[in-house]
């Protein structure tokens, strides 16, 4: 299969921390940067499903007379261009990392990296399901975006709280966008 000429010289990253949240992911992503060798953009970048709303509500919002939102396929060089630019201060020789959180319980984000960025390593942080989902939990709780107990929460927010917990689900998806190509996964 030929590749779109929108991917040719791209600087992308070699591996990329897609667990879920409260899985470890942030503690990896410190010891990671601050190899010498290693170049890590501070900020979870979410580009391989920018256009998920659930995952990413801050990129959808109304201005003027109509709603505005990512049209990832439509403006991929754009988005490409954007994505390339969290990497543009690391040295030549070094690999370059990214840690998006949202990716394990994106629809979108398997597919796309495997298209996108086939030869990127990925690692997936798993956690005890029910202790990840009460961890989370308890960070909206300190964000201030979570204003019911525990119990309500669960029902009034089901796709933010459990859905990164149903890692069968995840692991379905994962390998059936990951059958062919040089996918590494390092469950940890």
């Amino acid at each position: 299969m030929k590749k779109k000429s929108y991917l040719s010289n791209r600087r992308l990253p070699h591996f990329i921390i897609a667990g879920s949240m409260k899985c470890g992911t942030s503690s990896l992503h410190m010891i990671l940067a601050n190899h010498p060798k290693i170049f890590i953009p501070n900020a979870e970048i979410g580009f391989y499903d920018i256009d998920n709303h659930i995952q990413h509500p801050d990129f959808f919002f109304y201005s003027g007379a109509e709603w505005y939102y990512p049209r990832f396929e439509e403006k991929m060089n754009e988005y490409l261009d954007w994505y390339e630019s969290f990497f543009k201060d690391a040295e030549e020789d070094v690999l370059l990392g990214e840690r998006s959180t949202t990716y394990i319980a994106s629809e979108r984000a398997a597919e796309r990296i495997a298209r996108l960025n086939p030869k990127a390593k990925i690692i997936i942080m798993l956690r005890d399901p029910a202790s990840r989902t009460y961890s989370h939990y308890w960070h909206l709780v300190r964000t201030g975006r979570a204003i019911w107990n525990f119990e309500n929460s669960l029902q009034v927010m089901p796709e933010n709280l459990i859905q990164r917990s149903l890692y069968k689900k995840t692991d379905r998806t994962l390998y059936e966008d990951y059958t062919t190509g040089e996918f590494s996964f390092h469950f940890v």
